[in-house]
């Protein structure tokens, strides 16, 4: 259990949480918000690099340990003039991973530039990289996936999700996205940012759907929210053109 006890943080006068109470079973959440909600920030408390200003973040009852979490952030913050072999090497050293487990994870991803500066890859091949340092950590019992999908194609984006949901479907997950297709394709519940703490929410309450339809000779883009096109499966939202109305969530005091 992840549980936020009484957890206030404020910033240069600033109150980002104030008095959040939240307890959350292992699940993947997806968390959502709009830019300056405070989702940097409760990453930042969660890692440790941030302390609260009053309460405290426990895990199994206990005070959480930066040292059980995974992060993947949106992109690497490493000098580009090693090898990748090198890199893996030198995560392997400072964060105490598996050298073996990250190589069967690059396999499994189709990850083989080894030898190859990582000033050479693609933006795309160092997300890779990145995606197999954040699961390669065997110990963490909490995974956060920071906007770690930005600039991976279809093809690579579904082999790291697909690894993803095979491998840590008995840990705490967050998938901290603002493409929709993310959110629903990992997570079974998810929470909001609103009023300075965290709500459990429905997130197809604040789904819009937008669907090309043929009106005479023209084709034209309709939006409506999701509830009010009772005829589409939650399954068909994926792939197809959708956003979160943030006005009408920020709208809802009860989320």
């Amino acid at each position: 259990m992840l549980e936020f006890e009484h957890l206030t943080f404020s910033f240069d006068r600033q109150v980002i949480f104030q008095d959040m109470q939240l307890a959350l079973p292992q699940n993947t959440y997806g968390l959502i918000g709009r830019n300056g909600s405070g989702k940097s920030t409760l990453v930042k408390l969660l890692l440790g690099e941030l302390h609260p200003s009053q309460g405290r973040i426990l895990f199994d009852g206990k005070p959480l340990m930066p040292s059980c979490i995974s992060y993947i952030p949106e992109s690497l913050s490493f000098g580009l003039d090693i090898r990748v072999q090198e890199f893996l090497r030198y995560m392997a050293g400072i964060r105490g991973l598996s050298l073996k487990c990250m190589l069967q994870i690059a396999e499994q991803l189709h990850f083989d530039a080894f030898r190859s500066p990582m000033r050479d890859l693609s933006y795309g091949m160092l997300q890779k990289l990145n995606w197999i340092q954040g699961l390669a950590k065997e110990q963490a019992r909490i995974l956060i996936m920071d906007e770690a999908t930005v600039g991976l194609d279809d093809g690579a984006r579904n082999q790291v999700l697909a690894y993803f949901k095979t491998h840590f479907a008995d840990r705490h997950a967050f998938m901290i996205s603002h493409r929709l297709d993310d959110l629903l394709t990992t997570s079974t519940a998810y929470l909001a940012l609103q009023n300075h703490t965290l709500h459990p929410i429905d997130i197809f309450k604040y789904v819009d759907v937008h669907l090309k339809e043929q009106h005479g000779n023209a084709i034209v883009t309709t939006t409506r929210p999701y509830h009010q096109r009772g005829d589409i499966d939650p399954q068909r939202l994926l792939g197809m053109e959708n956003s979160i109305d943030y006005e009408r969530l920020y709208g809802d005091q009860h989320g």
